[in-house]
């Protein structure tokens, strides 16, 4: 397996890099203009190409070359381990030997739908209304672009939309379509969690604690439902 490192940190592609909330990248706050950033490399640095080559021979290795649909289980995990390699070569994730990229795709798949279902059954999140999904990516879409389809996130994402021999449009709202349904149900629970567990004064770091409770009651759900 060809790596490609880098001394930056620089969450996944798009969807966690800017779109990805949990992931670390940086949110705003419900209430007040604060946004956290994480340093980023810039996109220029990176050979696009050779980045998603690499990744996707890393998938055809551990699952074979595959036809099926797009959002079918198999390619929903072919999609993590895509990512997940991507993520390495680009400097998110520490390496990650081939034997043990499959067995990550695979936890990172299950922690997703995990979220998901515990946003419907705890705090009753419609986690399949996909008309208020598509209407969420479309403002995440136009706050990305800013009135600037030239700038170079956008051309990044082309490019990487391009190898996967997708149309930026399907990159967005296929492709993509999980990491920004993440953020919906994110934003759908943050209210609650903040009713929950208000901030305390002077408190610096709000955020982070909201996630760590988001987290902490995620795992609680799952280890009562024996999931």
């Amino acid at each position: 397996m060809k790596k490609i490192k880098t001394n930056y940190i620089l969450i996944m592609i798009i969807g966690l890099a800017f779109i990805g909330i949990l992931s670390g990248c940086g949110f705003a706050d419900a209430n007040e203009d604060e946004v956290v950033h994480v340093k980023q490399q810039s996109y220029e640095d990176f050979d696009v190409g050779e980045i998603v080559e690499n990744a996707i021979e890393d998938a055809d290795e551990v699952l074979g070359k595959t036809t099926k649909p797009l959002h079918s289980p198999d390619e929903e995990l072919r999609k993590w381990v895509i990512r997940l390699s991507m993520g390495q070569m680009m400097g998110q994730y520490s390496t990650i030997d081939e034997d043990d990229l499959l067995a990550e795709a695979k936890k990172a798949y299950d922690e997703r739908k995990l979220t998901f279902q515990f946003a419907e059954d705890v705090y009753g999140v419609d986690v399949h209304d996909e008309e208020r999904i598509n209407a969420y990516i479309r403002e995440e879409m136009a706050f990305i672009t800013q009135g600037n389809e030239e700038n170079e996130v956008i051309t990044f994402t082309q490019k990487v939309a391009d190898h996967l021999s997708l149309t930026f449009e399907e990159f967005m709202y296929d492709w993509e379509y999980d990491n920004f349904k993440n953020n919906y149900v994110w934003q759908q629970v943050m209210p609650e969690l903040e009713k929950k567990y208000p901030r305390k004064k002077d408190e610096a770091d709000y955020h982070t604690r909201l996630l760590n409770e988001y987290e902490r009651e995620i795992q609680a759900y799952k280890k009562e439902k024996n999931l």
